[in-house]
C-alpha cells in the first residue's frame, strides 16, 4: 500500500501567497486532490495571477494541470501553458515559478508574440522583480514582412 494517499478532494480551490499585505500571485483551479505526506496540491484547470510590483496588470497563466507547493511557494503547471500580460502572449509546454528566486521557468516550444512580431525558443525565463523576458536555445524572432 502506498503512502502517497489523497487526502482531501475539492471541487474548487483558490489558493494565494503574499507577504506583508501585498499579494503575489494567486492560484484557482476546478479541481484538486492535496498529498499530505508531499505536501502537493494537484490542480486541474488552473489559473494562476502573478500580481507584478509596480503594475496595475497582472500576470495570468492557464493550463489543463499543474501542482502547487504552498509551503515552498512553488507552482508547476503543464500540458501546454497560456500566458497573458496586457495582451502579449506566451504559449510553452510547461512553466515551473520559484519564489526564492521571483522567477518563472517556461519550458517546451516557447513561443511569445507582441504587436507584430513573434519570438520562439525552446525555454524563457522571466524575472519577476525586474519584469524582464529572456530566451535561451534555439532562439528565432520573426519580424513583420515590409507591404
Amino acid at each position: 500500500m502506498s503512502n502517497s494517499s489523497v487526502n482531501i478532494k475539492l471541487d474548487s480551490i483558490n489558493l494565494v501567497q503574499g507577504e506583508g499585505g501585498r499579494k503575489n500571485w494567486e492560484l484557482t483551479a476546478k479541481k484538486s486532490k492535496y498529498f499530505k505526506d508531499r505536501e502537493v496540491i494537484k490542480v486541474y484547470l488552473p489559473k494562476v495571477k502573478f500580481y507584478l510590483k509596480n503594475s496595475q496588470k497582472e500576470l495570468i497563466i492557464e493550463a489543463p494541470l499543474g501542482t502547487a507547493s504552498p509551503q515552498q511557494s512553488e507552482i508547476e503547471l503543464q500540458d501546454g501553458i497560456d500566458a497573458n500580460y496586457a495582451g502579449n502572449e506566451l504559449v510553452a509546454e510547461s512553466m515551473h515559478y520559484r519564489a526564492k528566486k521571483d522567477e518563472i521557468h517556461f519550458l517546451g516550444g516557447v513561443s511569445f508574440s507582441q504587436d507584430s512580431f513573434l519570438v520562439k525558443s525552446r525555454r524563457a525565463c522571466l524575472d519577476l522583480a525586474n519584469k524582464r523576458l529572456s530566451f535561451e536555445q534555439e532562439v528565432q524572432v520573426y519580424l513583420p514582412h515590409s507591404p
